[in-house]
């Protein structure tokens, strides 16, 4: 019996380079953190803590589940594991509220920059950020990987004058 791959490789023209189908991927950063540690953090300083670490939607998320730990954990280590593919610390100029960690339609973890992480991305030319987030009952574990903008945009970019990738609307809050 003949087995069929799950993924087809897509056939090529034979005039594009190789790989320019894909988008390069400039980083990668992974972080795992107990939720234990969150937890702690949490009690002691509260809203604080919620207002230096995260955006306005993640709060509100936070503030939809009975438990908000475990889930405030996995937001936590995204935005460690985003800094590490923007090459930078914890303390390094990138505050974690201007990474902001949001469900997308299908509640999948979307990646927004904002401020100094945006501009540090654009610097090191990554388009955007994916992320994968996971918990147990004792730790919340996240990977990011920064994505370059496709040969062809950035192209075309150029030779329609812009120097810099264009910034998406913003959602209004």
């Amino acid at each position: 019996m003949r087995r069929t791959p799950l993924i087809r490789p897509r056939r090529s023209s034979g005039t594009e380079p190789i790989g320019a189908a894909m988008n390069p991927v400039i980083a990668c950063g992974i972080d795992i953190i107990e939720i234990a540690r969150v937890r702690r953090v949490f009690a002691r300083f509260g809203p604080r803590f919620l207002a230096r670490v995260y955006g306005e939607r993640e709060r509100a998320g936070a503030a939809a589940r009975r438990d908000p730990v475990p889930y405030l954990a996995g937001r936590f280590a995204a935005k460690e594991a985003v800094l590490k593919v923007l090459g930078c610390g914890l303390f390094a100029g990138v505050p974690l509220a201007s990474i902001e960690i949001r469900a997308g339609d299908s509640g999948e973890p979307l990646c927004e920059l904002h401020g100094s992480a945006a501009r540090r991305a654009a610097a090191l030319g990554v388009a955007r950020v994916l992320v994968s987030i996971s918990h147990c009952g004792s730790h919340a574990v996240a990977q990011a990987i920064g994505i370059a903008e496709q040969p062809a945009r950035a192209a075309a970019r150029r030779s329609a004058g812009q120097t810099r990738r264009p910034t998406p609307p913003r959602e209004a809050r």
